[in-house]
């Protein structure tokens, strides 16, 4: 049945969701995400399996080690439970195909990547640098000549733009933007205008209540992108048509 499909999907997301808190705290501090095996950072004692279930051990551990009682950061929980909806909604909306996997990888590396920059204000090149070979791959499976052309275009508009305002843009997002050009094709000016306005909303409103001037203010860019990713895919599901494109999928 379907639904048995949508809850296997949800579980198989919140799972990955748990490995990507991992890599989360991991990748930054220059820690295998293989070994040591999962324990708690404060009193670095090995937690038990059945303290690593999905959603279920944080709410049954009241958000605490089981250890010394050390607090588990909630972003856990909703990393969790974010990447379990994201991975049911992209099954409603591309069913098990390759699309469904391609997504599923965006989607998986963007999460990473926004939350690793909202916490430090910059992401590892080797993430930036897989969705890029990424991005390369899926381009060269599903070649065009005008995709290509647009990857083309775009790269060299972004590169472009860095060099004139790279106080104002990182290259990681640079990097991004050519990566997701080779994913979504045209529909990447609907991403980017999402993640840009989403950006400029939070900037303005931000120097409204703190009362700072909006030119200085500096964001972390990664998190709208990711956003503006899963909008753009919830009105491609609503609309069933790639507007841009004119399209129906």
């Amino acid at each position: 049945m379907e639904i048995e499909k949508v809850i296997f999907a949800f579980i198989f997301g919140t799972v990955f969701g748990s490995f990507f808190n991992v890599v989360i705290y991991r990748v930054p501090n220059s820690i295998s995400i293989v070994k040591p095996s999962s324990h708690c950072p404060i009193c670095k004692r090995t937690l038990k399996w059945y303290h690593n279930i999905p959603l279920v051990s944080y709410i049954f551990l009241g958000g605490k080690c089981a250890y010394c009682g050390a607090k588990i950061p909630f972003s856990y929980f909703l990393i969790e439970l974010f990447t379990g909806i994201i991975f049911s909604f992209l099954f409603l909306k591309d069913g098990f195909t390759i699309t469904y996997f391609s997504n599923l990888f965006v989607f998986s590396i963007l999460l990473i990547q926004a939350a690793i920059d909202f916490k430090y204000m910059e992401v590892p090149s080797i993430l930036n640098d897989l969705l890029l070979v990424g991005g390369i791959f899926y381009l060269i499976k599903n070649y065009s000549l005008n995709y290509m052309l647009f990857s083309l275009f775009v790269s060299i508009a972004f590169l472009i733009l860095y060099f004139f305002y790279r106080k104002k843009i990182g290259f990681g997002d640079v990097k991004i933007f050519i990566a997701l050009s080779m994913f979504f094709n045209y529909d990447l000016i609907y991403i980017i205008l999402i993640s840009s306005l989403l950006g400029i909303s939070f900037a303005l409103v931000f120097s409204l209540v703190k009362k700072v001037k909006f030119s200085s203010i500096k964001l972390p860019f990664v998190p709208y992108i990711l956003f503006g990713v899963v909008a753009y895919w919830i009105i491609l599901y609503i609309t069933k048509t790639s507007a841009l494109m004119n399209l129906s999928i």
